[in-house]
């Protein structure tokens, strides 16, 4: 008896694979079919930024009807060069639409092709589009925002129909009263006069203590850029395995040794409060993870 029509076809496997040379690096792509076909082939944007071809392998099947389907990991991701010492100001839309502008030239399918944006890769797409090129047949955007100001308001929508403990979970790191953001100049305005009201009751509080005050307000700074040294490191030097031994190792930790010494030698109040108070901070942190509850700070928008 033959198998069933409807069993699961395996992804059918790359005819060809390799990398296009875009600037200094390279950009991996796999094709699956044959591009001297005649049939204009598809071009898979994946989503993220940060994401792979994997997710969307699936659509490798549209070769099955004699479309060829060229799937690429975009720039800093994949099979594709990393670039793990670049700043977020390297990471521009512009440079994802040049890599797409090489691949489609380094193929030799810049005269014919269709593209499909997955997430961020529809974005990207249409970005693509809005140039007008002359080979682009059509344009498949799969769960892409057009305008991401309406994507928040309608996902915002949606989640104020979630029951209210869901929405509590999600969204309350900061009482709702706090958490609510200015339309138009997006602040959290209520947590910020807030914070101003308290900042005045202790100016007025510390009076003639001017000296503890400023000593209290410079423990926190300092603790502050003392984790950011430490962040640096662990980011770039134990997560992301960079070789910038002297940026990103060598120099936070000169930075770490010199904060530490002025806190070792701060005012022995302003070490009593600032330590109490984070403390207080740590304490919070283990209740929230205890309860299950998200520790990154969510702000509603209204």
């Amino acid at each position: 008896m033959s198998g069933s029509s409807n069993a699961e076809e395996p992804i059918l496997d790359a005819t060809s694979a390799g990398t296009v040379t875009f600037g200094e690096w390279q950009t991996w792509y796999r094709i699956t079919g044959d591009l001297e076909s005649g049939v204009a082939p598809v071009v898979v944007a994946h989503g993220g930024p940060g994401a792979t071809h994997d997710y969307v392998l699936t659509i490798a099947d549209i070769a099955r009807s004699r479309r060829p389907v060229i799937h690429y990991d975009q720039i800093g991701n994949g099979r594709s060069t990393h670039l793990r010492d670049r700043g977020a100001d390297f990471w521009t839309v512009d440079l994802f639409l040049d890599e797409l502008d090489n691949l489609l030239d380094g193929l030799g399918i810049s005269d014919a092709y269709h593209l499909l944006g997955q997430s961020w890769g529809g974005m990207l797409g249409a970005e693509h589009a809005i140039r007008q090129p002359s080979g682009l047949r059509s344009l498949t955007l799969s769960d892409s925002p057009a305008s991401m100001p309406l994507w928040l308001n309608a996902a915002a929508e949606l989640r104020s129909q979630l029951p209210p403990d869901v929405q509590q979970t999600l969204t309350q790191q900061l009482p709702r009263f706090l958490a609510h953001v200015h339309p138009t100049r997006q602040v959290p305005e209520r947590a910020l006069l807030l914070v101003s009201a308290v900042s005045l009751i202790l100016g007025l509080f510390f009076v003639g203590q001017v000296g503890l005050l400023s000593s209290l307000v410079n423990f926190g700074a300092l603790f502050s850029f003392l984790m950011l040294h430490v962040s640096v490191v662990v980011y770039f030097v134990v997560k992301n395995r960079a070789r910038t031994f002297g940026l990103h190792l060598l120099s936070p930790l000169i930075g770490f040794a010199i904060i530490a010494y002025v806190l070792v030698n701060a005012d022995v109040h302003a070490k009593i409060g600032g330590l109490v108070w984070l403390g207080i901070g740590v304490v919070i942190l283990i209740g929230l993870q205890l309860a299950g509850r998200s520790t990154v700070l969510s702000l509603e928008a209204s």
